[in-house]
């Protein structure tokens, strides 16, 4: 089937409910603020991919990362600087960069390692 003919399967009025779903996990402030522009960016993927997982996975680890960001910008309002002018809440953002950096090379290697030959598919059957 074609993305078009998916769309007509899945119904236009279908896409609008998918996105506000979606973005009602992001916190309160972040949907004011960037609510109807985020809503029309994924009206418009929605349309394109009906069914991706990989949205999903992004707007989740956005909906994290924009979540950990205002955590971690209150704690810093409250913890004092370091010697060296960094903040703690400075180094928290870095080891959260790191860890999601860490996950999409495990999970690569993983990919990779699944569409690897096995040695039984390389031996000539007789």
């Amino acid at each position: 089937m074609s993305p078009a003919s998916d769309d007509l399967a899945m119904g236009s009025d279908d896409v609008t409910p998918r996105a506000q779903r979606l973005l009602r996990w992001y916190p309160k402030a972040g949907r004011d603020r960037y609510g109807a522009e985020f809503t029309e960016l994924l009206i418009s993927d929605i349309q394109e991919r009906p069914r991706s997982a990989r949205r999903t996975l992004d707007v989740a680890m956005a909906v994290f990362v924009a979540g950990y960001g205002a955590w971690v910008a209150e704690k810093a309002e409250l913890t004092p600087r370091l010697p060296l002018g960094f903040s703690v809440g400075a180094i928290n953002v870095a080891i959260a960069l790191l860890l999601v950096l860490a996950l999409a090379v495990a999970a690569r290697a993983a990919r990779r390692a699944a569409l690897a030959p096995r040695p039984a598919d390389q031996i000539p059957s007789e």
